[in-house]
């Protein structure tokens, strides 16, 4: 029974402690505002300084990069890996200078 009696109390303190922290929170609100306000607008509401990147230029053109690059070429065995990690050198390094003439600044 001596047991039972000290979780009862530490759960009667513990309860205490968030009456108190309850009634800290309503009287900062209720001493905070005078009536309902909407939130704040969110930082994706407001106008962005940052132009947005144009994919569909970039899109188009690796259409155009990959169709001239790959054209006529076939898919080459497993000894030549080499010839494959070229294309994708060569793709992606095209790709990244075709990203910075889109848009210089930001990336």
């Amino acid at each position: 029974m001596d047991d039972i009696g000290r979780v009862l109390t530490l759960k009667e303190q513990e309860m205490d402690e968030v009456d108190e922290e309850l009634l800290a929170l309503r009287s900062g609100f209720m001493a905070n505002s005078s009536g309902l306000r909407s939130p704040p607008p969110s930082r994706s509401d407001a106008a962005s300084p940052r132009h947005r990147f144009d994919g569909d230029l970039l899109k188009a053109y690796m259409k155009k990069l990959l169709s001239s690059t790959l054209q006529g070429n076939s898919w080459p065995e497993q000894k030549d890996q080499e010839r494959v990690k070229a294309w994708i050198k060569e793709i992606g390094e095209r790709v990244k200078e075709r990203m910075v003439e889109i848009q210089p600044r930001g990336l």
